[in-house]
């Protein structure tokens, strides 16, 4: 007993030590046989688990055809009250268990006759139970023979029970490691949705990682347009190009079973048999036997179409595409644990795919923003106008050439309201300065509103001139101003014009009246001729009469000589 049980601790292998047990307890209780039947809690029955046979007399075909249908077969004890009968007594001595109706069936299919029952206990708990017998053969079992049975029973529950823990350890060690490396292929296709890398980059990364996390033979992701499937990316021996259509005339509506995953918003696993006609063609042309599809979900305010029988996905969700991964094996079933890791990389695709989606429009509207700005700045360039732009603390930013031209700065350079002043002194068209409160951009600052206004000020160039601004607020979305835009432009010829248009009016009007009491002649040219040289600046000037050959000439002084 002491070797058996240094011998069943030595190792921590259930099948190991079933085996030593099995063989160690025929030698040393003196029976033919040894058998070990572990108890199935759910179901209540005691499953063939080991057996050890030492015998001449039995046919060895028999022992052939009962080993098959003990390892292989569905042969079970099923007696509903052997459990009890153990857990109370804990060793069980039949006579002949072919009297046993419950047990008939094991005891023909495997030869058993007089049988000693050993209750494999551990904390009150039934693991199982050990039978000692010898094949097909009637005999009596002696109390030395039970008592050495007992005993081994209780060192065989011991080992069975720290064998099982270590294999609930192993496989909870073996499930934690899984999750693990689940959780890392999820973060790293998390990593490179988040890096920048293009769109093909980031599905082939997360296809990898999904097949060698499902321990599939070979995936694919696809993406939908227009209803019409697109290959994005794949592993395995079918290889397209990105972005081409797999097959051209297969719509989403063609594949009865990708429309019901895309409506759910749930993975399903079909095998080859449960393809319906439209779909195997699909399926073979990607090289597929049995598929697990998962829809790629995306946030949209478009919602899908219902399938009959299903419970309809979100209406704020969108399937953009799927992926699909491949099982040779037409036994094998994912685990609901691989179907979530499945949807957990098949949301981070997703998200590629939408970031990519968002990331082309912003291009897009980076690109026609850039052309209109290009526009829109050759033609403030080409603008006779100046154009500034002020903020609310008096920063100015001279913004075109002709802006540029005028002030004698460069383009885009930035300088305060008053230092423009200063060095440009400004005054009103009736020749007062002017203060920086009393300047037109200083009072469309505190909110007035400036249309055409006139001012005199000096040029870059030195030169005066008189310039015409106005003044257009900016707003923010609280409809407050946050600076204004400045539109000027050099008046000077114009203010002359209609300063030379207004004296002339002016003189026209002075000679009506200055001739309106004369009534000689020569007195009316002699005035006219006057008048006219003081408006047109003329030091001389005549006036001729044709009829009379009558020639008045006037200095600049005011005295007539006489020819």
């Amino acid at each position: 007993l002491r070797e058996l049980a240094e011998l069943l601790a030595s190792s921590l292998d259930l099948k190991n030590i079933l085996h030593a047990l099995t063989k160690r307890t025929i030698e040393v209780c003196e029976v033919e046989r040894c058998s070990v039947w572990l108890f199935d809690d759910t179901r209540n029955v005691f499953l063939p688990t080991a057996y050890y046979l030492s015998t001449q007399h039995v046919d060895h075909k028999k022992i052939t055809a009962a080993d098959h249908l003990w390892y292989h077969g569905s042969i079970f004890f099923e007696d509903p009250h052997l459990p009890r009968l153990l857990q109370e007594k804990g060793l069980l001595l039949v006579k002949d268990l072919l009297n046993n109706p419950k047990a008939r069936k094991v005891a023909e299919t495997f030869l058993v006759r007089s049988v000693l029952l050993i209750a494999l206990k551990r904390e009150d708990r039934i693991l199982g139970m050990m039978s000692l017998d010898d094949p097909a053969q009637i005999r009596d079992f002696s109390q030395e023979q039970q008592q050495l049975a007992r005993a081994i029973g209780q060192q065989a529950a011991l080992a069975i029970d720290n064998a099982r823990l270590y294999q609930q350890a192993q496989a909870e060690r073996t499930r934690a490691e899984r999750l693990i490396e689940r959780a890392r292929a999820i973060y790293q296709v998390a990593l490179t949705v988040n890096s920048g890398e293009d769109l093909s980059v980031v599905l082939k990364i997360a296809t990898q990682h999904l097949v060698r996390g499902l321990n599939a033979d070979s995936g694919e992701i696809m993406l939908i347009n227009s209803q019409t499937l697109y290959l994005a990316n794949s592993t395995g021996p079918q290889q397209t190009h990105f972005n081409e259509p797999l097959i051209t005339a297969t719509t989403l509506q063609d594949l009865p079973d990708c429309q019901k995953a895309a409506t759910t918003g749930s993975p399903l696993f079909l095998n080859i048999h449960q393809m319906t006609e439209s779909e195997q063609p699909f399926f073979q042309k990607l090289g597929f036997d049995n598929v697990m599809i998962v829809p790629l979900m995306a946030g949209g305010d478009r919602s899908i179409t219902s399938t009959p029988g299903t419970q309809p996905a979100s209406s704020s969700s969108q399937c953009i595409g799927f992926a699909f991964v491949n099982y040779r094996d037409s036994t094998y079933h994912p685990t609901q644990g691989q179907f979530a890791f499945a949807q957990d990389i098949a949301a981070q695709c997703a998200l590629a795919v939408k970031k990519d989606q968002l990331l082309a429009d912003v291009r897009n509207s980076a690109k026609l923003a850039t052309e209109r700005a290009n526009t829109l700045d050759a033609v403030f360039q080409a603008m006779s106008e100046g154009i500034t732009v002020v903020n609310q603390d008096g920063e100015v930013l001279v913004r075109n050439n002709a802006a540029s031209l005028f002030l004698g700065v460069p383009v885009n350079s930035t300088d305060r309201l008053q230092s423009f002043l200063n060095r440009y002194p400004t005054r009103s068209m009736h020749g007062q300065p002017l203060s920086y409160d009393e300047f037109p951009v200083a009072r469309a600052l505190k909110g007035e509103r400036i249309r055409g206004e006139r001012f005199v000020t000096v040029r870059g160039d030195g030169v005066e001139r008189v310039i015409e601004v106005n003044v257009t607020p900016m707003l923010d979305e609280a409809q407050k101003q946050v600076g204004l835009v400045s539109a000027f432009r050099d008046v000077t010829q114009q203010t002359r014009a209609e300063q030379r248009v207004r004296l002339a009016l002016e003189t026209m009007l002075n000679v009506a009246e200055a001739v309106s009491g004369i009534t000689e002649i020569k007195d009316i040219l002699d005035s006219v001729l006057e008048m006219t040289l003081s408006t047109l600046n003329c030091e001389r000037g005549s006036v001729s009469r044709a009829a009379g050959f009558l020639q008045r000439h006037i200095s600049i002084k005011g005295s007539v000589d006489k020819y």
